[in-house]
C-alpha cells in the first residue's frame, strides 16, 4: 500500500464501469439514466476511463489529478439517430488520504474539482444535423478500495459522486441555437489498477 512520503501513485480508474446512476440538465432538456457497464453512446466526462497521477506529500497525504479524454467518432453510416461525433476532455485535480486497514487492504478517499468540455455533432431522427458544445465545473468526492498483493501493483474498486457546480451549454438544431446552463449529478461505482513507487 503506498503510504510512505514521497510515493507516486499512477492509476487507470474507470476502467469497468459497474454501475452508473446520473441526472443531467442541458438548455432545456433533463434526463435520468441508471446504467451498467458502458453502453453505447453513453458518453460524458463522468463516467470515461481516466489515468491518474498522485504524489503523497506527506506520509498518506496524497495531491495529484486524474485526466480523462475520449473521441467517439460516430457511427460510419451517419444514417440518422445514429451514435453522434463526441469529443471531450476532463480534469480533476484532488486530494486524498490513505487509510491501510491490512497491509495488503486500504480506502483511498479523495475530493476535488473536475472541469471538462464536450462538443457533440450528429444527425437527429428525422435528418436534420445537430451539434452542442458543453462546459461543466463539478466537485468530486470518492472512496476507492484498494487492493495491492503485489508489492507496486493494485486493483482499485471506486465508488464516487460528482456534484455540479457551474455549467453552461449551446446546441444548434436545424439552424436554430439555443444555450443556457447546464449541470451533471452522479453515482457509480468502477474498477481499474493502480501502480505505486
Amino acid at each position: 500500500m503506498p503510504q510512505k512520503q514521497g510515493s507516486i501513485v499512477v492509476s487507470l480508474e474507470r476502467l469497468v464501469p459497474v454501475l452508473s446512476y446520473a441526472h443531467d440538465r442541458a438548455i432545456d432538456t433533463s434526463t435520468t439514466t441508471l446504467t451498467t457497464g458502458n453502453p453505447p453512446g453513453a458518453y460524458d466526462a463522468y463516467n470515461v476511463a481516466r489515468f491518474g497521477l498522485d504524489v503523497l506529500v506527506v506520509k498518506r497525504l496524497s495531491v495529484g489529478a486524474a485526466t480523462s479524454m475520449r473521441i467517439a467518432t460516430g457511427s460510419p453510416s451517419n444514417a440518422p439517430g445514429d451514435d453522434p461525433l463526441v469529443t471531450l476532455v476532463a480534469l480533476s485535480p484532488r486530494v486524498g488520504y490513505f487509510f491501510a486497514v491490512a497491509p495488503e487492504v486500504g480506502f483511498w478517499p479523495r475530493a476535488g474539482l473536475t472541469l471538462s468540455e464536450s462538443f457533440t455533432r450528429g444527425t437527429d431522427d428525422d435528418g436534420s444535423r445537430f451539434s452542442e458544445s458543453r462546459r461543466d465545473m463539478a466537485a468530486s468526492f470518492d472512496v476507492a478500495i484498494v487492493a495491492s498483493p503485489v508489492r507496486v501493483l493494485g486493483v482499485v474498486l471506486g465508488i464516487g459522486t460528482n456534484v455540479p457546480l457551474a455549467g453552461w451549454a449551446s446546441r444548434t438544431d436545424a439552424g436554430v441555437t439555443k444555450a443556457g446552463s447546464a449541470s451533471h449529478a452522479d453515482l457509480s461505482i468502477s474498477g481499474g489498477f493502480l501502480a505505486h513507487f
